[in-house]
């Protein structure tokens, strides 16, 4: 089982174990990962480093519909965060303060992963940033 032998707890309820409930800090620019069971539950999850002062990683996850399949192509895939946490959905509880306080989002509208915490790589400047 994927949850005993990688730190994912049951069913992703709480995906991804330590980084999830803030014992360890994600570093990185961020990943996209597919969690499954030997029961055929499946998970995609993107993460990506915390804001200081929110938060040690920021996350969502959300669960794949029995019968479909899920894409990882070396980008965030998903889109706009529910309110709260659904049965087939689920996020770092500081999700939104975190795009607050980074700067990234208004807070105004629904906050959407891909938009949010990614640039649009069709807009990168040779020096690293969005002109």
């Amino acid at each position: 089982d994927l949850g005993e032998r990688y730190g994912f707890l049951p069913c992703c309820g709480e995906p991804m174990g330590q980084f999830v409930d803030g014992q360890r800090r994600f570093v990185g620019s961020g990943e996209a990962y597919t969690i499954a069971d030997a029961n055929g539950e499946a998970w995609v999850m993107n993460m990506i480093g915390g804001v200081n002062g929110v938060t040690r990683t920021v996350w969502a996850a959300r669960r794949v519909p029995k019968g479909h399949l899920a894409v990882i192509a070396n980008e965030f895939t998903l889109g706009e965060i529910p309110e709260e946490q659904t049965d087939d959905f689920r996020f770092n509880k500081d999700i939104r303060q975190a795009a607050i306080t980074a700067g990234l989002w208004d807070g105004k509208g629904a906050l959407v992963f891909n938009q949010v915490f990614a640039p649009d790589p069709t807009r990168y400047h040779l020096e690293g940033r969005q002109p």
